[in-house]
């Protein structure tokens, strides 16, 4: 065994022996969807981050604001993306046409801080109940008449509102009125102009929990209505920003298992190739504040797990888990967190947990005194891949603190792995290891020294096995 080193991107390419050609012919699209797999380039990618961030909805700006304290939370948290929330709201406050400048440019200045940070982004349009007046966030005051809104009083826990009466009939209203929804696309349009420059920013999640509204007993709802939904906002993105991949989460009613899944991107479709399914994963029992936290049952949380993930992957689709997370002070989360994230990499299934932000108890990442609370050391501590040549294969060890990549390269072909801890380091195999260029140390990339990178000289099966102290 040795050690896998840091590399740099053009030496490496240079003994990779890759020389430019004049005319080349047209390629795949820079990102796209192929069997399953997210590809960047002629990358595979495996994304492992965090939701940023919640505080947002309440900010008077919808901004959250950040510094490089938070950027090494991230990188020492193993994070190589981030879904990052926006609001129709903060878009367009006053009316459908009027979008805010200074918002959306806030927008852009901090995804380009992110991208120098060397993290993707998926832009998140984020909502829940609706928007206002019924919670601060979500679709603004004009989108829904002020008769439809009268007598609104809210419940606890804030989940059960969607059940209200004037919480539905703004769903509907929405959910029948094509022109309501030009207005939205509009919206999606502008963020999308506004940040399309980045290629920090990987793709779109086109609504944050849709809910069905007096839909929700409707089995085709996902098929027949949320998905020309999705359709439409995605010709508006594409006129404004075309390339990016989209992120489609199945409504909340297929959630609770009382809709049909979807089927997006079948060929012909707008879609074709750029669908990542994004379900959310809330078992009640870590969720709720006085649930009963998680029993340690692993093979029953894999059984769980399977009814929200594998229709979409047995369909052939990329699957990314937009949100999941739970109690932190639980005595049982942090085993919690281990068998879910293991079983999430075993499947290929990326996902990004809710939420990035410090304070003691909660679902919050850090701690009251910023930093990452232990219960996800499981995980978080762990190295991840974040590129490599090919399809890929992932086993985690959360108890070894170590994980097992296995792919395929072809020459030219990157592999890099993020490692929140220096210390952790990348074995593989001297037979197998072959196709791999070795190089010194380099600070070339943008996270040093929290990646490892080497690059493919031949075609190969490779193993690599990682492990943090």
């Amino acid at each position: 065994m040795r050690a896998l080193p840091l590399l740099a991107g053009l030496l490496l390419l240079g003994a990779a022996g890759c020389k430019p050609e004049a005319g080349p012919e047209p390629g795949p699209p820079h990102l796209r969807v192929e069997a399953g797999t997210i590809y960047e380039g002629q990358s595979a990618l495996y994304l492992r981050g965090l939701n940023f961030s919640g505080a947002a909805k309440s900010t008077p700006d919808h901004h959250l604001d950040f510094d490089e304290a938070d950027l090494t939370r991230l990188h020492e948290g193993g994070v190589n993306s981030l879904r990052y929330l926006v609001f129709w709201n903060a878009v367009a406050p006053e009316a459908p046409d009027a979008f805010d400048a200074a918002y959306l440019a806030g927008v852009r200045e901090r995804i380009e801080r992110l991208e120098a940070a060397g993290l993707r982004v998926i832009v998140d349009l984020h909502q829940d109940l609706w928007g206002l007046p019924f919670n601060g966030h979500g679709a603004p005051e004009w989108a829904c008449p002020a008769e439809l809104k009268e007598g609104y009083t809210p419940v606890s826990p804030w989940w059960a509102n969607y059940s209200a009466r004037q919480v539905n009939a703004c769903f509907d209203r929405f959910w029948l009125d094509g022109g309501l929804q030009d207005q939205l696309a509009a919206a999606w349009a502008a963020i999308a102009g506004e940040v399309c420059a980045s290629p920090a920013v990987i793709g779109w999640d086109l609504l944050n929990e849709p809910w069905p509204g007096s839909e929700i007993a409707n089995r085709t709802f996902d098929q027949e209505v949320l998905l020309p939904f999705y359709r439409r906002l995605a010709g508006a993105i594409d006129a404004a920003c075309p390339g990016k991949l989209y992120f489609l989460e199945p409504s909340l009613g297929w959630e609770l298992g009382l809709i049909d899944e979807f089927e997006p991107g079948g060929p012909g479709d707008l879609l074709e190739g750029r669908v990542v399914v994004a379900p959310h994963f809330y078992p009640t029992e870590v969720h709720e504040p006085d649930g009963a936290g998680y029993d340690g049952d692993a093979a029953a949380l894999a059984r769980r797990l399977d009814l929200t993930v594998q229709p979409f992957l047995e369909a052939g689709h990329a699957v990314w888990m937009g949100e999941w997370g739970g109690m932190t002070t639980q005595a049982t989360f942090g085993s919690y967190v281990s068998d879910l994230g293991a079983e999430l990499m075993s499947r290929g299934v990326g996902f990004a947990y809710w939420d990035y932000g410090a304070a003691d108890g909660g679902f919050l990442f850090l701690d009251g005194a910023g930093e990452r609370k232990a219960v996800f050391d499981g995980i978080y501590a762990l190295p991840s891949p974040t590129r490599m040549p090919g399809p890929f294969r992932l086993t985690a060890e959360p108890a070894a603190r170590a994980i097992t990549v296995e792919t395929t390269c072809v020459e030219g072909g990157v592999l890099e792995i993020r490692r929140p801890d220096p210390g952790c380091s990348c074995l593989a195999d001297d037979l197998i290891l072959g196709p791999l260029v070795a190089a010194q140390e380099s600070g070339a990339l943008p996270a040093a020294p929290y990646s490892l990178e080497a690059i493919c000289s031949g075609e190969g099966s490779i193993q690599v096995a990682c492990h943090c102290p």
